[in-house]
C-alpha cells in the first residue's frame, strides 16, 4: 500500500502540498483515492512496470533511461483531479466564495504551458563551453562572453549541465555521470561558499520567468545565497533542469517576461532583452521511438551587461562566479545467479 510519504514523491510540483495548504485532508484524499485503484487490481503495477522497461535499453541496461510520463504518474494524476472536484464545495461551505480563490489553485495544479513552449524556442546548439569531465572548481570574478551571436558581450551567470561518459557503452564500465554547476553570488557569500556544492539553488523556476512572484519585498544586501536557482518545470510533464534568476533579484532590477510565444527571456523597464536562457541536448546515445538519452544536456543563462551593472549594485557588491564539478558514477548492477 503506497503511503502518503511515496504518494507526495509521485506528485511532480509540489500540488499536494500547495492545495492542502487551503484544503488540509486534500494530500490524505488524494492519496486514499490513489491507494485504492493501485492495489484494486495488479493491472495498474504491470502496466507500470512495462512502462519502465519500455524506456531503457535492453542492450545498455547502465544507460539511464529516456525521460518518459510513468503509469503511475498518470493514475495520480487521475486521483488528483477526480478530488480537487470537490474543492469548490470545501470552500463554500467554509464561507470562502471568492471566485479567484478557486482559480488560483487550478493555475497552480495545471501544467505551466507557457514554460514549456517557451523552453522549446529556447532550444540551441551546445556553445563553446568546456565539457564538464574537464571543469575543475572555482571561483572567479564574471567576464563578459565572447562568441559569434547575439549575446556577444553578455555575462554567463549560470550553467548547469550533465555529462554521460561512453564506457558503458560497450559494456564494460557503468556510465559515469559528471555535472556542472555554476552560479554567481555577492563576493562575501561565494567566499563562504568556496567548499560548498551550492553555486546554484533550488527554486520555483517558473516564477522567475513568468512572473506571478508574490511575497514581501526582499533587500538584496540582506540575502546571503547564490542569486541563480535551479529546477525542473511544474506539474505533470516535468521536463529538464533549468535556471533562473532568483524571483527577488528579478523584482529589484525591474524585469519582466518577453511578449509570448518566444523564448525564455526577461527585458528591462525600457523593453530591452536583460536576461535570457538557452538549453541544449545533443549526441543521442541510445535512441528509439520510446525516445533518446543525450550524453550532454544543459543550459546558461546569461545577463545583459546593464542587468549585472544593476544586479551588483541591488546587491550592493561584487559578483563572483562560482563553479562545482559533481561526478555522481553508479554502481553496476550486480547479476544474481
Amino acid at each position: 500500500m503506497p503511503s502518503e510519504r511515496v504518494v507526495r514523491l509521485l506528485d511532480r510540483g509540489e500540488r499536494l502540498d500547495a492545495i492542502g495548504g487551503v484544503w488540509p485532508d486534500f494530500p490524505h484524499l488524494v492519496t486514499t483515492r490513489f491507494t485504492k485503484v493501485w492495489d484494486g487490481t495488479d493491472y495498474h503495477k504491470r502496466r507500470a512496470s512495462g512502462r519502465h522497461r519500455g524506456f531503457r535499453s535492453r542492450a545498455y541496461p547502465d544507460v539511464p533511461a529516456a525521460r518518459f510520463l510513468g503509469w503511475e504518474h498518470e493514475q495520480l494524476e487521475v486521483a488528483l483531479q477526480e478530488t480537487l472536484n470537490d474543492l469548490p464545495s470545501v470552500l463554500w461551505r467554509r464561507g470562502e466564495r471568492h471566485p479567484g480563490t478557486v482559480e488560483s489553485l487550478v493555475q497552480r495544479v495545471l501544467p505551466p504551458v507557457r514554460l514549456h513552449i517557451s523552453l522549446e524556442l529556447s532550444r540551441t546548439t551546445r556553445p563553446g563551453l568546456p565539457l564538464p569531465h574537464d571543469c575543475e572548481r572555482a571561483t572567479k570574478e564574471i567576464e563578459p562572453i565572447r562568441e559569434s551571436s547575439c549575446f556577444d558581450g553578455w555575462f554567463r551567470i549560470g550553467w548547469c549541465e550533465r555529462e554521460l561518459t561512453q564506457g558503458g557503452i560497450a559494456g564494460r564500465e557503468p556510465v559515469r555521470m559528471i555535472a556542472v554547476m555554476m552560479g554567481v553570488a555577492p563576493s562575501e557569500v561565494a567566499r563562504g561558499l568556496a567548499n560548498s556544492v551550492t553555486p546554484i539553488i533550488p527554486a520555483r523556476v517558473a516564477s522567475s520567468w513568468l512572473g506571478g512572484h508574490s511575497g514581501a519585498p526582499v533587500v538584496l544586501s540582506r540575502l546571503h545565497q547564490p542569486l541563480v536557482g535551479y529546477g525542473r518545470p511544474e506539474g505533470l510533464l516535468g521536463g529538464p533542469v533549468i535556471l533562473g534568476l532568483c524571483p527577488a533579484a528579478v523584482a529589484a532590477c525591474g524585469l519582466s517576461p518577453s511578449p509570448w510565444p518566444g523564448p525564455l527571456c526577461l527585458r528591462d523597464a525600457v523593453g530591452a532583452p536583460a536576461l535570457a536562457l538557452r538549453y541544449w541536448r545533443e549526441e543521442p546515445l541510445v535512441g528509439d521511438l520510446a525516445g533518446a538519452t543525450h550524453r550532454l544536456e544543459g543550459c546558461d543563462l546569461l545577463a545583459s551587461a546593464k542587468a549585472v551593472q544593476e544586479l551588483s549594485g541591488a546587491v550592493v557588491s561584487a559578483l563572483l562566479q562560482i563553479t562545482e564539478v559533481l561526478d555522481d558514477t553508479p554502481r553496476k548492477p550486480t547479476v544474481e545467479g
